[in-house]
């Protein structure tokens, strides 16, 4: 899908550490009456004056919304040899996308497990944006500053040399769109490529708890009480009027209608396994 960006110089520079940083529009926020909590190292708005959370939910679902993205990590990664890079850090086949489009993807370590998501938009074969979650800022730059040394040091940069750029002191309005290799060239590919094949040990689903919601570690078992997985996230839904989750559980528990327990303040709740996403996307795809 594609891509469609607005990014500004913020005024100032910003400071990472103890002290929260700001956005671009960080005094837009405040000028319009923004309650700002602390988020990822950030100062960003939770809601405005009297509208609340489930309002504020509910008008973004039927109509729009817009939200500030400024403290997620946008950099440039450019050279000759990018696409190569970016397709050995990535399982995504990037040599195919379109310029000025975007893939959601993900960093891979040397073993396969994901390090981070990312989505990356093409402007040429030699120039990406990539963005970045501000959360894991400081793992996902080291990660990219050691792998760039080992690519710019082999002969997989024969054809030239790439570097980072990261872009601080942006503001960021962005959209988001999914592609897959079996080429066996990217980082971790041997663990990927073989559960590919084998089929996965876990899979990732949708559930819907009743009573109280579940919160991100809470344990899910069978009916029999045998431990088969664990919530990642989860949260009541405004939309749906029901309290959903997202986590792992154990290969043939992931279907659908699956009832399963999940353990809320130390006692057992009902749960039904759901598929996602909950409410069904509305995207506008290109004709």
């Amino acid at each position: 899908m594609p891509i469609l960006a607005l990014s500004a110089r913020a005024e100032g520079g910003w400071i990472f550490g103890s002290k929260l940083s700001k956005t671009g529009l960080y005094d837009f926020h405040v000028a319009n009456g923004a309650k700002m909590v602390p988020f990822a190292g950030y100062s960003m708005p939770l809601q405005y004056g009297d509208v609340g959370g489930v309002a504020a939910h509910n008008h973004v679902r039927t109509q729009a919304g817009l939200f500030d993205v400024g403290h997620m990590v946008q950099s440039f990664i450019t050279g000759p040899s990018a696409t190569a890079f970016l397709e050995w850090l990535t399982p995504s086949a990037l040599a195919e996308l379109k310029a000025f489009h975007s893939t959601l993807s993900v960093l891979l370590n040397d073993k396969g497990g994901i390090i981070d998501d990312t989505v990356i938009c093409k402007h040429s074969d030699d120039k990406y944006y990539v963005v970045t979650n501000a959360g894991r800022r400081v793992e996902d730059l080291a990660w990219f500053e050691q792998k760039l040394k080992e690519w710019n040091a082999s002969d997989k940069s024969s054809s030239g040399k790439v570097s980072l750029e990261v872009l601080d002191g942006w503001g960021l309005v962005a959209l988001q769109g999914k592609s897959r290799r079996e080429n066996g060239t990217f980082i971790g590919a041997s663990t990927v490529l073989q559960r590919l094949k084998d089929g996965p040990s876990k899979r990732r689903v949708g559930f819907v708890i009743a009573d109280v919601p579940a919160r991100e570690g809470a344990k899910v078992f069978s009916p029999a009480e045998e431990e088969i997985g664990v919530i990642t996230s989860g949260i009541p839904s405004p939309t749906l009027s029901q309290n959903i989750a997202m986590g792992y559980i154990k290969n043939g528990f992931h279907k659908k209608g699956t009832e399963v327990l999940v353990e809320v303040r130390k006692k057992m709740r009902k749960a039904t396994v759901k598929p996602m996403p909950f409410v069904p996307a509305k995207y506008h795809r290109e004709p």
